[in-house]
């Protein structure tokens, strides 16, 4: 039997607040499927579309010479304009002087034919103070390869762009209840709670491949001179139920917000009068350090 709690508000380890407040299990994977699709979202789309509003901004306007005009590998993009025909994609490369340097830069153009074919010069805009962020100054060029334009007015990409805002929901729902939990942790007082009520559901869960019926359990327990319940839905009763009588937390604030103990993250453990990690500290530690990374290199390249 773990020994008594300190009195609230107690201190609570790093790790387990690491561990809470960034989740684990399906709400991290939810988290680290947010950031890795915010990059790809970022690489393939906003990036290129970053590339074109800085031309909507004041640009420096050079005469460039046209270098090579040629078709990207059957490279294949849509038109914002007419989704219903898929043109090549050219590379025209081309060369400016800005400030004595000479620049070298890349323009592309969706097109049924070669473009530019007997020129020799071509208008060219830039960046001021970034050469090397130019585009040839005529209708329909960009600066990436891809139309992100044309990416954004396709009906089947919208759910490829709403996935970051999906796995951001259900990353952010797991953040709340690690909070609720860490606070419940932090403020709560230990009551003891007994079963007084258990159904079935009807519904349920596979587990190592066989179907496990969920149940609902409904648990009492007296807070100064008052009853409350609270209810549990599992699937594993004996993990809840191995003991008369369960120990339980709850707010002194609103003592109807209450979890058994049993119900907590497994590798949370209740000792010295307050909750440890199991877990090798680095372990919960890393849990912090790499989305931090991953965000903060997110950051770094938006802002280049």
């Amino acid at each position: 039997m773990p020994g008594p709690l300190n009195p609230p508000p107690r201190q609570i380890a790093w790790p387990v607040k690491f561990g809470l407040v960034l989740g684990q299990g399906k709400t991290q994977q939810a988290g680290w499927f947010f950031l890795i699709s915010l990059l790809m979202v970022w690489f393939f789309v906003l990036r290129p579309i970053q590339a074109e509003l800085q031309f909507g901004r004041p640009t420096k306007l050079a005469q460039g010479t046209l270098s090579y005009v040629g078709a990207i590998n059957d490279t294949r993009s849509v038109s914002a304009f007419n989704r219903n025909r898929s043109l090549p994609v050219y590379a025209c490369q081309f060369n400016f002087v800005d400030q004595g340097r000479t620049i070298t830069a890349i323009s592309y153009l969706s097109s049924a034919q070669k473009p530019l074919q007997d020129l020799k010069t071509v208008p060219v805009e830039f960046v001021p103070g970034k050469p090397e962020k130019a585009r040839i100054n005529l209708p329909g060029y960009r600066s990436s390869a891809m139309d992100p334009w044309a990416l954004v007015s396709l009906w089947f990409a919208w759910p490829v762009l709403g996935l970051p805002l999906i796995a951001f929901l259900f990353w952010g729902f797991g953040l709340m209840r690690g909070l609720k939990v860490l606070n419940l942790l932090k403020q709560g007082r230990l009551a003891s709670a007994r079963l007084v009520r258990q159904t079935d559901t009807g519904v349920s869960q596979i587990v190592n491949g066989e179907a496990v019926h969920i149940h609902s359990l409904i648990f009492a327990y007296e807070v100064a001179g008052r009853m409350y319940e609270t209810e549990l839905k599992t699937s594993d009763i004996a993990a809840v139920t191995d003991e008369p009588r369960e120990d339980l937390l709850y707010l002194p604030s609103d003592p109807s917000q209450a979890r058994l103990e049993d119900t907590l993250p497994t590798w949370i453990q209740r000792r010295e009068g307050s909750y440890h990690s199991q877990q090798q500290p680095l372990y919960n530690d890393l849990l912090l350090l790499v989305p931090s990374v991953l965000l903060l290199a997110f950051f770094y390249i938006a802002l280049q």
